[in-house]
């Protein structure tokens, strides 16, 4: 049996972006959604998430866009993009 998945792009991008997949998926037209942990409205995404146990939610890795919800200590300047890539995965 052939299995067409229709995953929704930029979960936390915004509110608006978030409240359209949720009702894209609550209506059959959206079978999966790829989370942005830097996006503007990644807390609502993940609230959403939580009350749609239903939803599958991947890993959104995002290199391009410019990280408005980094939460970690170190923060990486924009204009060296090339050092997420190359350094160390850090272990935290």
């Amino acid at each position: 049996m052939k299995q067409l998945i229709v995953n929704a792009d930029d979960f936390g991008y915004t509110r608006g972006v978030n409240q359209a997949i949720v009702e894209a998926w609550q209506r059959g037209v959206v079978t999966s959604t790829s989370l942005m942990a830097n996006g503007a409205a990644f807390d609502d995404a993940v609230s959403l998430a939580r009350q749609e146990t239903g939803l599958d939610v991947g890993c959104h890795l995002n290199f391009v866009e410019r990280m408005t919800n980094y939460r970690d200590a170190a923060v990486i300047k924009e204009t060296e993009p090339k050092k997420i890539l190359a350094g160390p995965i850090s272990a935290h």
